[in-house]
């Protein structure tokens, strides 16, 4: 399995379209799924991973209402691409618009899957580097064994 991490400024051209990065390319055979995100972000799948996104939705579907709703909202704004020879690929204004995506957006890779970022959300991400003296460096050690 492909493994994502780093982040790169990309331009949106005026069609609309981003450039998936260079090094990403290869993981996504020409096509792609992309849906909404934690902390109102958009994630890039790789097709087969995101079938196992709709799997884990389909085996936890009724569980809660809240789950139901969130599969609810992630389905009505998720779709597939397609990526051309030069990585590009048509980001739906509907979703730019709703994601304030605008000229610039940050695109990091997170693990399994690639995130785009409007500018100035990104810059909360990259404004909390905090967050590495404190809860999560003792939470992720406690999962490491490393209490």
């Amino acid at each position: 399995m492909t493994r994502f991490f780093g982040n790169y400024r990309m331009t949106v051209d005026v069609k609309g379209r981003l450039v998936i990065p260079s090094r990403f390319r290869g993981a996504f055979d020409g096509q792609a799924v992309v849906s909404p995100y934690e902390n109102r972000c958009l994630a890039i799948w790789t097709l087969d991973l995101y079938e196992q996104q709709l799997v884990l939705q389909e085996a936890n579907t009724h569980r809660t209402a809240v789950l139901d709703q969130g599969f609810r909202t992630q389905n009505a704004f998720t779709t597939e691409i397609d990526i051309d020879k030069q990585g590009r690929f048509l980001l739906a204004q509907g979703l730019r618009e709703k994601f304030e995506i605008r000229d610039e957006v940050v695109i990091l890779g997170n693990r399994d899957h690639l995130e785009i970022w409007s500018v100035e959300k990104f810059a909360q991400v990259e404004n909390n580097l905090d967050i590495f003296n404190g809860p999560f460096v003792e939470t992720f050690g406690a999962l490491a064994g490393k209490e």
